[in-house]
């Protein structure tokens, strides 16, 4: 045995999650004994004798295996591994290997028992709860051990821990006896090494004898510490051991090609899926007709905070009410500053045939009196609610925005089939459901939550163009990223069928494929034409000349008031207002400010009051926080050990 397999192999870790923890004192064991019979395909028929002695009354003797143990293999040899080594020289490479055991066929004798698979450990739990014994008695186990192929092309081993360190007992005496059905080496007996001690140790601490003869080895140890365990180890011929207990990878491999199957056909369903473009038009105008609630509504397939605020001064501006200006005290002492509330005066009915979200909106403001202040409204979130609904309402039929095509359940699909693959792509269990729970969430994390979050941004995709897209791809790229880099070092066994190369296209295949789902939210005629014009009309804000204001504004006296709304829910208040600053502007007669102001004080005032207090009050009310801005846009080691106690 080389240097590096010794280093490698005797620094193990063995992760053994106790379903019950040791019993100290209270007993010990007169002796043990440890015989197996060793088959071809690495299947050990164990039986092991418990002479027990009880000082102090207890039930009875328990026992645990258990179900998973790791070992760290040098992989330099490897076909493939080192094959860009520079000057050709070996690059050592160490993995970590995880083997999951079997045990099978529980034969108990020395009194009633249970045998389970609790929280990783096979407990073998022996004496009646009814019951308590002292003195001494005898323990007989027999199970078998069945060891899965050790995934090493170039040599097999033992590697066994006969006696664990988890016994916490001291040991009077220790015999065990291996016997293989094949003939061990010639020198065998010289190449086998016990570790013995302590978890770690690197030698013979415990001053085990051993003998080996043919296909046999044997041994003994006498008054042995507690926590001290015996592993024996040594190197065997390229498959000395045959027919060794694989992992059955047709469901890996099944689960693998329904999944490209489902990635090739949402990508033809998604590249035939035309979302349609919106071809611009300057407008100078709002369209006709379509309240800046309804624009904020085209433009997003929602409606938010700012879209209901936008309607007060759209309201005012039809001659429904009046706003007026109200400083109040906020705070007590030092710390006490002035609070901008509005008040809101109705002046008259909406007609008969107006939609029904205004007359909830309207409803909402003057449900009872037809002067009210903002702020004393109170919490109304089920009314703030039922009006965007019967906003989203006023889009059917012939105004329908969307339709989305119904090829979801393709995806739901492809979650499937995409999660099992990543599941079953392991050389150490098909069926691993502890496993199965985390690549789950960790896999739904980048596939999930892209879908869906592209298929509902893919409605503003016309209004805010590629730069905000961009944004979000490589936001969620970067997730993507971090997810499959906790697959690769949590989940990846080396051997398994998909290697970190392979997984990685599948992870960027399934992200890409979840980036079409906007495609399948194709919008109608109606809203590319409607798209058209207030991108036109959104870009005539932030762009018109002074020239071309000042004729609009001389035509219309009230034009700045009539498009303030749908700057509101452009984002563009700031803008709007900046642009008249040397363009006069008369007061309107629906706005009463507390300060007496005049041209662009005046109306920057408007639009920073309006927003910020409307936006205010309508949160609190809506409980929606929502909006676009008004800015802009060793010993120990291997199979076997577990422990054991009294209970």
């Amino acid at each position: 045995m080389n240097i590096i397999n010794r280093f490698v192999i005797v620094f193990v870790l063995l992760f053994a999650a106790l379903s019950a923890s040791a019993d100290r004192g209270g007993f010990y064991y007169n002796s043990i004994k440890y015989n197996a019979v060793v088959h071809e395909n690495n299947v050990w028929d164990i039986t092991e004798v418990y002479d027990i002695t009880f000082t102090e009354p207890r039930h009875g003797f328990y026992r645990y295996l258990p179900q998973t143990f790791y070992l760290y293999h040098d992989v330099s040899d490897d076909d493939g591994v080192n094959v860009d080594a520079e000057d050709g020289e070996i690059q050592e490479r160490i993995e970590r290997f995880t083997y999951k055991v079997e045990v099978l066929d529980p034969i108990v004798a020395g009194g009633p028992y249970d045998f389970s698979l609790d929280d990783g450990n096979y407990i073998f739990k022996i004496g009646d709860p009814d019951e308590e014994v002292t003195g001494r008695y005898r323990y007989i186990i027999h199970y078998t051990y069945v060891y899965p192929d050790d995934r090493r092309p170039d040599y097999d081993y033992v590697f066994h821990t006969i006696l664990s360190t988890d016994f916490n007992e001291r040991i009077e005496k220790f015999y065990f006896n291996l016997t293989f059905d094949k003939p061990l080496p010639d020198d065998f007996a010289d190449n086998i090494e016990i570790f013995s001690g302590e978890y770690g140790e690197e030698n013979n601490v415990v001053d085990v004898t051993l003998y080996a003869d043919g296909n046999t080895i044997e041994g003994y140890a006498k008054n042995v510490e507690p926590n001290h365990g015996v592993t024996l180890y040594s190197n065997l011929p390229k498959d000395y051991f045959v027919g060794t207990k694989k992992v059955n990878m047709i469901w890996h491999y099944t689960f693998f090609g329904l999944t490209v199957l489902l990635l090739i056909l949402i990508t033809y369903y998604a590249l035939r899926s035309n979302p349609g473009k919106a071809t611009k038009s300057i407008e100078f105008y709002p369209p006709k007709g379509i309240s800046s609630a309804e624009v904020g509504y085209i433009i997003d397939e929602s409606s938010d905070t700012v879209d209901i605020v936008s309607l007060i001064p759209w309201f005012a501006s039809q001659g429904y009410l009046k706003i007026r200006e109200i400083e109040t005290d906020n705070g007590v002492g030092i710390f006490k500053k002035k609070k901008t509330d509005l008040e809101l005066t109705k002046l008259k009915d909406l007609p008969d045939d107006a939609p029904e979200y205004q007359m909830l909106v309207m409803q909402l403001f003057f449900q009872d009196d037809n002067v009210v202040r903002l702020n004393s409204i109170g919490e109304r979130p089920k009314t703030i609610e039922k009006i965007k609904k019967a906003l989203g309402r006023n889009f059917v039929e012939e105004r329908k925005l969307t339709t989305t095509k119904a090829h979801f359940a393709l995806y739901i699909l492809l979650w499937i089939t995409s999660y099992l693959t990543f599941a079953t792509n392991t050389v150490v269990d098909t069926w691993c459901y502890d496993t199965f729970y985390y690549v789950a969430f960790v896999w739904a994390l980048p596939f999930i939550f892209g879908t869906v979050m592209r298929h509902n941004q893919s409605s503003i995709d016309l209004y805010l163009g590629k730069g905000p897209h961009l944004k979000n791809f490589i936001l969620k790229f970067a997730i993507m990223a971090v997810v499959a880099a906790i697959y690769y070092v949590l989940f990846i066994e080396y051997g398994a069928p998909m290697d970190v190369v392979m997984s990685s296209c599948m992870f960027v295949a399934c992200f890409l494929v979840a980036e079409l789902a906007g495609r399948f939210n194709v919008n109608t005629q109606y809203r590319l034409d409607m798209m058209g014009r207030l991108l036109g009309f959104k870009e005539f804000i932030k762009t018109a000349e002074k020239s071309r204001l000042e004729k609009l504004q001389n035509d219309d006296p009230h034009y700045y008031y009539r498009v303030l709304p749908y700057a509101m829910v452009f984002g563009l208040t700031d803008k709007w207002a900046d642009l008249f600053k040397d363009i006069n502007v008369d007061n309107p007669g629906w706005y009463e400010s507390s300060v007496p102001l005049t041209g662009y004080a005046f109306t920057k005032s408007l639009t920073s009051n309006l927003y910020s207090s409307a936006s205010s009050a309508i949160t609190t009310i809506s409980h929606d926080s929502s909006s676009r801005s008004g800015g802009g846009g060793f010993s120990g080691g291997g199979g076997g050990g577990g422990g054991g106690g009294s209970w």
